[in-house]
């Protein structure tokens, strides 16, 4: 169900633990995407939602796309943008 009775999108993340990194992550399967800090390192979703909070970069990776098919658009940069605006405004608002 959506998170707010105003907003009909329905979208989820999972976290993912992975034993190399020894770390939590946060995965989005439907957009084939994760979340990297400046220096590479992979985002769970309270680092994502830290880092956005302070205004710190973050940033998709490569093979972002959506459910494993290239995206059919003139700009993937606005698309990921757009996309990186949505989602974590919905994740863990009351934290």
């Amino acid at each position: 169900m959506p998170f707010s009775p105003y907003d009909a999108d329905n979208h989820a993340v999972t976290h993912a633990y992975i034993a190399d990194i020894d770390k939590w992550i946060m995965l989005d399967p439907t957009w084939c995407s994760y979340f990297k800090d400046v220096d590479g390192n992979i985002l769970d979703v309270f680092e994502l939602r830290s880092s956005l909070a302070d205004g710190r970069e973050v940033f998709l990776n490569e093979e972002f796309s959506y459910n494993g098919s290239k995206l059919i658009t003139n700009n993937e940069r606005a698309m990921k943008r757009r996309y990186m605006v949505r989602i974590p405004d919905r994740t863990y608002q009351n934290r």
